[in-house]
C-alpha cells in the first residue's frame, strides 16, 4: 500500500507541474530513481522533481512521449 501511495503522490506532483505549464526539459536516471528537470517554455527557471517510484517513472515516460509527439506536429 505504501508503494501505491508514493506513486499517487509523485503522479500528482507531475500533473500539478504540467497544469502550471511546465514541460519536461531533461531526465537523469540514477540508483535512487530519476531526477526530472521541468521548465516553462517562455521561462529559464528549472524545477527539479525526484521520482523514486517505478510506476511514476513509467507515467513520466508516457507524458514525455506525448510531449515529443506534440512537438513534432507543430514543426
Amino acid at each position: 500500500m505504501a508503494e501505491y501511495l508514493q506513486y499517487i503522490s509523485e503522479k500528482q506532483e507531475i500533473e500539478q507541474l504540467l497544469e502550471q505549464g511546465y514541460q519536461i526539459y531533461n531526465m537523469r536516471d540514477h540508483l535512487n530513481g530519476t531526477d526530472v528537470l521541468m521548465k516553462k517554455p517562455e521561462e529559464s527557471e528549472l524545477v527539479t522533481l525526484v521520482l523514486g517510484n517505478a510506476n511514476a517513472r513509467k507515467y513520466l515516460t508516457t507524458i514525455l512521449s506525448l510531449q515529443l509527439a506534440n512537438e513534432r506536429r507543430l514543426v
